[in-house]
């Protein structure tokens, strides 16, 4: 980029945020900066970071004061995420890099890996699926390329850019 203090990385989608931009979180609400500046800068969602300041704000002075402190924002996180994949890890049952999320396990079962079938997922009967379909064309602009036989499709002769037929 061409700016010297240009920070923001390309941010992937459904990736979680890292604790340093939980840091740039606290400090540009120190600077006053709304929720849509502070995401353009990390490169996320304006929700991403309106629900990352809620999950993150802590009351001071006998609750008199509110403000996002990264650091709590970070502690939310590790606890949501333990509660989340935390009793396979305690009983040992799976390690961390075997734990996968909940959409990667239902893709799973839809394509056959595993024994398991929908009605024994009672998440999965409660998400709303989207039924995929192929568009038509809305105008049709004659016959298909394939279907024109081969003396009609232009042949470029031994001069450059002259077609012949």
């Amino acid at each position: 980029m061409d700016h010297v203090y240009f920070i923001t990385t390309k941010h992937k989608k459904g990736k979680h945020i890292s604790y340093e931009e939980r840091m740039i979180i606290q400090l540009r609400l120190k600077d006053v900066w709304p929720a849509n500046r502070i995401a353009r800068e990390i490169g996320c969602a304006p929700n991403t970071v309106r629900n990352e300041i809620r999950r993150g704000t802590v009351e001071l002075y006998h609750g008199h004061v509110q403000r996002y402190k990264a650091k709590a924002g970070q502690e939310k996180y590790e606890q949501n995420r333990s509660a989340f994949c935390g009793r396979a890890l305690e009983t040992g049952a799976f390690t961390r890099d075997q734990v996968v999320c909940t959409k990667t396990l239902y893709n799973y079962v839809d394509l056959g890996f595993m024994e398991t079938r929908n009605h024994h997922l009672p998440e999965k009967l409660r998400r709303n699926t989207k039924a995929g379909k192929m568009r038509e064309n809305k105008k049709n602009l004659g016959r298909s390329i394939k279907n024109v036989s081969e003396k009609l499709i232009p042949v470029k002769s031994l001069v450059i850019g002259k077609l012949t037929w």
